[in-house]
């Protein structure tokens, strides 16, 4: 039940175009001044943290043996819904909601194993 709450959160976060366009700035804005990079790459690696230490204590409240080390697994869940979420707003009408949600769904069950 516990991975299945994860999961329809996960499938979410692609309708959270402010969030996407948030972070993507912040990367941006980062890339661009290096003066403050070097903050804003702490703020980025603290939730990055946060996300692996969630994911860790996940599995192992579950006592599952996570399918991959949980600092990679954070990175592979992260990567793919930054990009699927950045790829629909640019191009809702080639990359649908629908396709996206389902694209995050499967990505999040075969990674952990749904």
């Amino acid at each position: 039940e516990r991975l299945r709450q994860i999961r329809a959160y996960y499938v979410s976060v692609v309708r959270d175009v402010d969030g996407c366009m948030f972070w993507m700035s912040m990367h941006m804005y980062a890339l661009r001044n290096p003066d403050v990079r070097p903050r804003i790459a702490a703020l980025l690696r603290s939730d990055r943290v946060a996300t692996v230490e969630y994911v860790r204590r996940t599995f192992e409240e579950l006592g599952i043996e996570p399918p991959f080390p949980p600092g990679v697994l954070a990175l592979m869940l992260i990567a793919e819904a930054q990009g699927l979420t950045l790829s629909h707003m640019v191009e809702p009408e080639a990359i649908t909601l629908e396709q996206a949600e389902q694209a995050l769904g499967g990505y999040f069950d075969r990674l952990v194993g749904l």
